[in-house]
């Protein structure tokens, strides 16, 4: 009899199947905690991929995968396992990756709402999609990456307030948690508000390279979440005009998901508390300290509302947005054309990728070399390149930089690429006729 086909176990299986999903067209990830509460140090449970599949109208689709690759790997108490899980993250479709099962598991696995993967299948799609086996793209390419996930589990797990690892700690709260998988408006504040401090942290690249490279990396799982904020906020004003919009952000980015009213309410009450206690103890209250100084909201309230607005208005581009960041940030291994057409996936939506990046170097003033991604500071990883058009108008192409990529009257769709915009034909012609008129 021939032996059964094994399949990897444990993070190498985790990230076979986090780069299925992706060269399927979906933002995946993997390795998420589950704890009982926010900052709790007791883990709940892993959960080893989730992928998200966005549309058109920025509905949004959440995929869960657990995997099994062991010869013990137990299928039918598995099945239960991974139907509670679907129903705690709120996953569309849960799938059970295990090496190989019989018919009447298979069925009963159905009958719960779970599909069993097996190493036949993920042949099977790997073939049909021209994935190679060397093609690694974003944080599955665990060549790249494993090394610095050891370094952030080791980790001070009470590190002085004001250091670099006290603040990875607090991000990884945001991109490593499975409850940032919910969006919240408070939540979205909290992100805000952790690359806001990114300009204060106390970096010295040549000096302290490893955190450096830690900050780097959180920076850049950040940016990813936010891509994926970002299109969440898409979807909830999907129905507002700009104007709408703006006062809707307006209130959401001072009170999270609290009514305004309520939030007036609370900070009333501490305030009048505070300004009695600082009565008591002879200190003069600060003339600043008032409610409507409070509720104003955040500088960078009106940019944001201008991505949001560019993004719904390039809808088909924006979809790839969170999978573009992450093919941006964290780079692939191996050739383009190993993961099918990924790449040129990432590549449609990094225009994008730019206008996020943008908007949190100059409305959140994170440093430029904390937004280049993980390719310059890991050797080997290929960078997410524009495809340049042998059409492209040579020396009369422009650069489009990020830093003009969030001005909200820059709407006009005419590029044919990222980076290479091309030339108004129109212009250049009238502008020849006019010489040649002169």
């Amino acid at each position: 009899m021939a032996m059964k086909t094994r399949i990897e176990m444990g993070p190498a299986l985790e990230a076979r199947v986090q780069r299925l999903f992706m060269c399927q067209g979906a933002f995946a990830e993997r390795g998420l905690f589950m704890r009982a509460a926010a900052g709790d140090a007791k883990m709940v449970t892993d959960i080893d991929v989730v992928a998200h599949d966005y549309s058109i109208n920025f509905d949004h689709r959440r995929l869960y995968a657990e995997c099994k690759g062991g010869k013990n790997a137990s299928a039918l108490d598995r099945v239960i396992w991974v139907r509670g899980i679907k129903e705690v993250i709120e996953a569309d479709n849960a799938h059970l990756v295990i090496d190989h099962c019989d018919l009447s598991t298979a069925r009963f696995a159905r009958s719960q709402g779970i599909e069993i993967l097996q190493a036949a299948s993920i042949i099977a799609l790997e073939e049909a999609l021209r994935i190679s086996k060397d093609f690694w793209p974003g944080r599955s390419n665990l060549r790249a990456y494993a090394p610095l996930e050891a370094l952030l589990k080791k980790g001070p797990s009470r590190p002085p307030v004001e250091s670099v690892a006290s603040w990875v700690n607090r991000s990884t709260e945001i991109w490593r948690e499975s409850s940032a998988l919910t969006f919240s408006y408070g939540r979205l504040n909290a992100l805000l508000g952790l690359l806001e401090e990114c300009n204060a942290l106390p970096l010295e690249p040549s000096t302290r390279p490893e955190d450096f490279k830690v900050a780097s990396f959180s920076v850049a799982a950040l940016l990813v979440r936010l891509s994926q904020y970002i299109l969440f906020i898409a979807a909830d004003t999907l129905a507002m005009s700009a104007r709408d919009r703006l006062d809707y952000l307006s209130e959401r980015l001072v009170s999270g998901g609290l009514d305004i009213g309520q939030s007036r309410q609370i900070l009333q009450g501490a305030l009048q508390m505070v300004n009695a206690q600082l009565q008591m103890a002879g200190i003069d209250v600060p003339a600043g300290w008032n409610i409507d100084n409070m509720l104003t909201p955040p500088p960078y309230t009106r940019p944001l509302a201008a991505v949001v607005e560019r993004v719904i208005s390039d809808g088909h581009r924006a979809v790839m947005l969170p999978l573009a960041m992450e093919v941006r940030q964290f780079g692939f291994d191996g050739q383009e054309d190993g993961g099918g057409n990924l790449v040129n996936r990432a590549r449609f939506g990094n225009d994008m990728a730019s206008l996020v990046i943008g908007f949190v170097r100059q409305s959140l003033d994170v440093p430029e070399n904390l937004t280049f991604g993980m390719t310059p500071l890991i050797e080997g990883l290929n960078p997410l390149h524009a495809r340049h058009s042998n059409n492209s108008g040579g020396n009369n192409a422009t650069i489009r930089r990020e830093n003009i990529a969030i001005n909200p009257g820059n709407t006009e769709k005419k590029g044919v690429g990222l980076w290479l915009e091309e030339p108004d034909k129109k212009k250049q012609s009238e502008d020849t006729n006019r010489k040649n008129a002169t």
